[in-house]
């Protein structure tokens, strides 16, 4: 089992934003035990995924769509 770091803070592989610890959900696999991507971010990707496969839509992941996205909800959430 790998050491885990604790970190304060993090940056999201989708939103590049740098956030606080408490943003990310846990991953004690990773090296300073925190998810690559912010909770908004995730959940924004879950919500996706669901509609898609709900309507039968087969997609590959799109990094620069989803930042797009969530970038849109959090604009609407200021």
């Amino acid at each position: 089992m790998a050491k885990v770091k604790k970190a304060t803070h993090a940056t999201c592989t989708i939103c590049n934003e740098t956030k606080p610890a408490d943003q990310f959900n846990k991953n004690y696999q990773k090296l300073n035990g925190l998810q690559s991507n912010c909770k908004s971010c995730q959940r924004v990707l879950h919500h996706r995924s669901e509609y898609n496969k709900k309507n039968g839509i087969v997609t590959k992941r799109n990094k620069a769509k989803t930042k797009a996205i969530c970038q849109k909800i959090m604009e609407a959430c200021e």
